[in-house]
């Protein structure tokens, strides 16, 4: 086996556990064989990074369990005016400090009365202060606003992007690991290889996908929130693609391989993430070749059904707060 990014041998010393749905969107599957210990940290601060600063808000509030525990949570919200509200668990609103400093004035956010305290002291030792400050419990009061999440990438108050080259980039290296854990070969996956590991600013190889109608890829439960990949080679096709669910509401589709010769076949894997566990899913994925060679077009044309799935999730966060979700029907 081989580093699949910089192609050094695998070994026992620098083999690596790779997360092939990252471990911040409650991924479960575990590999040892796809990245060394060198590549795999690399890619996580570049790579995952765009994907977790995007969707960190609903990741945070959906995912029940995690390999690495989060110390603490913080949503960013804003109002329609662009007033910024920083929040925890269940949208609890955080304790707020306005610090004066001689460069202007830094506001400290924490969970509780005793961290601000021990945030606001550090802070006065790390600006050459040593005396001792005085904190009272303040936290905003609730308020009759409508707040809307925020990422990285948010242009207005109640608008959340979500794409880039990293971020496209993050979801192929979903879909190329997941193929070399199931038994394909480097040899079947170069386009996206190729669009991975090369800077290529125009994409033709991931594309959001919301078909709708009786074209939608599955109908979900309830409360059913789950990471999905199926991976299909099709000969008739001859392409290899990947269509991918990250939280029930990005769906994508990889293409792979736009030459693929090999066998017919179908792999296919779901997690529920409030349930935690796997699940079985019929999918209704019939794709014609046209649609691979257009994809990108047609997947930005999915703007009213990828809106229906971004309030659905909001609707189940919603119902979580109370801690009240319904079991699944």
């Amino acid at each position: 086996m081989t580093c699949y990014y910089c192609e050094a041998p695998l070994t026992d010393k620098n083999k690596s556990r790779e997360h092939i749905f990252p471990d911040f969107v409650g991924g479960k599957i575990i590999s040892t064989d796809l990245l060394c210990s060198d590549c795999n940290p690399m890619l996580g601060s570049s790579i995952d990074s765009a994907l977790y600063s995007q969707i960190k808000s609903y990741a945070d509030l959906l995912v029940i369990s995690r390999e690495r525990k989060l110390k603490r949570k913080e949503i960013r919200l804003e109002d329609a005016e662009g007033n910024e509200r920083r929040v925890g668990e269940n949208l609890f609103p955080k304790c707020k400090l306005y610090l004066p400093t001689p460069k202007g004035e830094i506001i400290l956010y924490a969970d509780n009365d005793d961290e601000l305290k021990k945030l606001a002291e550090k802070k006065i030792r790390e600006m050459g202060g040593d005396k001792k400050v005085k904190v009272s419990y303040f936290q905003e009061p609730p308020s009759e606003k409508m707040y809307y999440f925020k990422n990285n990438i948010s242009r207005e108050p109640g608008e959340i992007g979500f794409g880039g080259r990293d971020f496209m980039k993050a979801i192929c290296k979903i879909a190329i690991g997941y193929s070399l854990h199931v038994g394909r070969s480097k040899e079947e996956i170069t386009t996206a290889l190729d669009f991975f590991k090369n800077n290529h600013k125009i994409n033709e190889t991931v594309a959001f996908w919301y078909p709708s109608g009786k074209h939608q890829i599955h109908s979900p439960k309830e409360n059913e929130v789950v990471n999905l990949i199926c991976l299909k080679g099709d000969p008739e096709l001859r392409v290899l693609y990947c269509y991918i669910e990250i939280l029930s509401f990005k769906n994508f589709i990889v293409i792979l391989n736009m030459e693929y010769s090999g066998e017919e076949f179908s792999s296919f894997y779901c997690h529920d993430v409030l349930l935690n566990k796997n699940i079985e899913k019929e999918l209704n994925l019939k794709m014609h070749r046209e649609e691979f060679q257009i994809i990108r077009y047609i997947g930005n044309s999915h703007t009213v059904e990828h809106e229906h799935k971004l309030n659905r999730i909001n609707n189940i966060i919603e119902k979580m707060q109370d801690k009240t979700v319904p079991k699944q029907k």
